[in-house]
């Protein structure tokens, strides 16, 4: 799917990135909601780039 999405004009910023990052990301997320699913864990949230603010 992410080969798929940097292929598209309108989400052309993820071909300036490494894929590394991005199949991480998916991964991090796949697994927040599968706990969340399974009821081993609440709703995932997404951190904030800043904690303090």
């Amino acid at each position: 799917m992410l080969t798929n999405w940097k292929k598209q004009e309108d989400l052309d910023f993820l071909t300036q990135v490494s894929c590394v990052p991005l199949q991480q990301g998916l991964r991090h997320l796949q697994t927040a909601f599968t706990n969340f699913f399974t009821g081993r864990a609440k709703y995932p949230n997404f951190k904030k780039k800043r904690a303090g603010w």
